[in-house]
């Protein structure tokens, strides 16, 4: 095991006072960037902050971070990623896709115990996205068809010594990815990228004898659900949803027992607008409020860049400024402070942050939106459709903005701009060039005081 003192970079005072919310928390320098942190597990009863993600110190050596009382250190050699970390009956438990730790043959799952790794279970194939526990009851759910000879597709319950199953999941194919699971009216509720049998996408419910779909399950092709998160009493799912799929939300939703609704004024891609999903990757509950993090540009028509905290009422942003590239992708508050796992392009605020970094900029709302009711069903009366004419060999009108002085733009799949139109005060339609831009889907965009978009195949 190695030991580093963390070594945190504060931005100097007078020079830096508008970027001096975050700094670095001093995690080791890797031999290879990270470009992904799965999560940010917290031991609360030693103060400790693991780090679970693509982390390799020396090349070929992935690794465990932990830390605590200022200093790093490192918790086994593994040969592949760990994802996923919990403290279970004072025993921590890690999983992800490796197969031995410290030159011990585990299975995907692990146990440290007495500065010891020992197996923790056989699960046969595929991976462990997230360790859980909920009612005092240890929970495993990812990519599995198998595990201690039980038939586990993807959702396993730690019982009497071994994984054993809740049931089978009907309809999953073993490339399902189960991402989070959560115990709301008493029922385990679990989400990720799975379609059931009854055509129910995203997200189930266990009722004791049977997975079943929790409502209509979140609607469009490409949707899928990260994160779920129970606060003031209802469930709230978060991950890839979009309101142009006829969703409650965009970003995230809220189940109150009956039907999903959205959460404030929804939350915007990182343009702050809807022509893309605005994906969530981590919920977290602190202090009566809840922290959403991710590919987010504004949440309720605010600034609230990669994350967002919504307080019941109103969506607040932090003031922090992240590179276009930059995701959030964890969240963890260790005796309450905040931390945020960010990849790729790992610069918060200006200042280079190695993977993880540490909030020290006290009181968190910076702006906040209008309070609406939390029952209120608030789609924005701007998320509208602008009109398209084909005139064939690659030539489109485009028109329908409501107001005039707008900016349209056009964005490949990937959402990358590829051109950008001023609308003049009285112009009522715009002709847009495709002949020289590679086949494909492009989406078309207007800016100005409110948002309108279109999508065109090429």
């Amino acid at each position: 095991m190695q030991t580093w003192i963390g070594a945190i970079a504060i931005a100097c005072p007078g020079v830096l006072q508008a970027q001096n919310n975050w700094v670095d928390a001093g995690m080791p320098q890797l031999q290879v960037p990270t470009n992904w942190i799965f999560s940010l597990p917290v031991d609360t009863g030693t103060g400790s902050l693991y780090v679970c993600g693509y982390l390799q110190l020396a090349l070929g050596q992935p690794t465990l971070l932990r830390y605590s009382a200022g200093q790093w250190d490192t918790l086994g050699i593994f040969d592949q990623v760990v994802k996923t970390a919990v403290l279970w009956r004072d025993t921590l438990i890690v999983g992800g896709v490796f197969t031995s730790v410290d030159g011990v043959a585990v299975q995907r799952a692990a146990c440290y115990a007495n500065g010891q790794w020992s197996p923790y279970g056989s699960f046969s194939n595929g991976t462990i996205n997230k360790l859980k526990v909920i009612g005092n009851e240890l929970y495993a759910v990812g990519a599995f068809d198998e595990v201690d000879a039980h038939t586990c597709n993807g959702v396993a319950k730690r019982s009497e010594g071994q994984w054993v199953e809740l049931s089978v999941v009907p309809g999953l194919n073993s490339n399902t990815q189960i991402m989070d699971i959560i115990l709301f009216d008493n029922e385990p509720v679990a989400c990720g990228t799975l379609n059931l049998s009854d055509g129910t996408r995203a997200i189930m419910r266990y009722t004791g004898t049977e997975w079943i779909g929790l409502g209509p399950g979140v609607l469009g092709g490409f949707s899928g659900l990260k994160a779920l998160a129970v606060y003031n009493g209802e469930l709230y799912a978060a991950g890839s949803v979009r309101l142009s799929d006829g969703n409650a939300g965009h970003g995230i939703m809220r189940w109150d027992g009956d039907q999903w609704h959205a959460v404030g004024g929804h939350l915007q891609d990182v343009y702050c607008g809807y022509s893309f999903s605005a994906p969530v990757y981590d919920m977290v509950v602190h202090e009566d409020k809840l922290f959403v993090a991710g590919g987010i540009g504004c949440a309720g028509e605010v600034p609230a860049e990669r994350i967002a905290i919504w307080n019941g009422a109103q969506w607040c942003g932090l003031g922090t400024s992240f590179p276009l590239s930059a995701t959030a992708t964890s969240l963890a508050f260790l005796q309450d402070t905040l931390y945020v796992a960010v990849a790729p392009g790992n610069i918060v605020d200006g200042i280079p942050v190695n993977g993880v970094a540490k909030w020290i900029g006290g009181a968190f709302a910076d702006t906040c939106s209008t309070p609406l009711g939390v029952h209120e069903q608030d789609t924005p009366a701007f998320f509208a459709s602008l009109r398209v004419q084909d005139h064939s060999d690659g030539i489109f009108s485009v028109s329908g903005w409501g107001e005039a002085c707008r900016t349209l733009t056009v964005h490949d799949a990937t959402g990358r701009c590829v051109m950008r139109h001023a609308v003049g005060t009285d112009q009522l339609s715009v002709i847009i060039d495709f002949t020289h831009t590679a086949k494909g889907l492009y989406i078309l965009r207007s800016d100005g005081l409110g948002q309108r978009m279109a999508k065109v195949l090429r």
